[in-house]
């Protein structure tokens, strides 16, 4: 069995080894080896700065819930739930009920659709609900 540090430090002479042994397209599949440890490290990297930046606004929340300040604390927590569903894959996300001015902060901090209901016109998209005009 080889390991990636071997098919590293020997890659040509495993490629030799194994055409030598009838291995057809033995190059390629060094390559592809190749190719996806380096996906899965940048993936790694992906996921070691989310935990880092997660970590530092729960520290941020924190302290703001013990100088008192819920609502900023509250706005910081939304605003990073908002920045980490844009980087896992969410094509669109509905605020109801927020503040405008935070549904506006929101909406220009992220590049995915931001759809409002009740959260002010600083959105790319509103929901209005007929008998709440009427």
């Amino acid at each position: 069995m080889l390991t990636l540090k071997q098919i590293y430090d020997n890659k040509e002479a495993i490629i030799a080894g194994l055409e030598k042994k009838h291995f057809e397209g033995a190059a390629a599949a060094i390559e592809q080896v190749i190719a996806l440890d380096s996906d899965r490290k940048a993936a790694q990297q992906k996921k070691d700065n989310a935990s880092a930046e997660m970590n530092r606004l729960s520290k941020q929340i924190g302290g703001l819930m013990k100088e008192g300040k819920r609502e900023e604390a509250e706005a910081a927590k939304l605003l990073a739930d908002a920045k980490q569903l844009e980087e896992i894959g969410c094509f669109a996300l509905v605020l109801e009920k927020i503040p405008a001015a935070l549904a506006t902060k929101v909406a220009q901090s992220i590049s995915i659709p931001v759809i409002g209901i009740g959260a002010g016109s600083g959105v790319d998209g509103q929901v209005l609900v007929l008998q709440d005009m009427l």
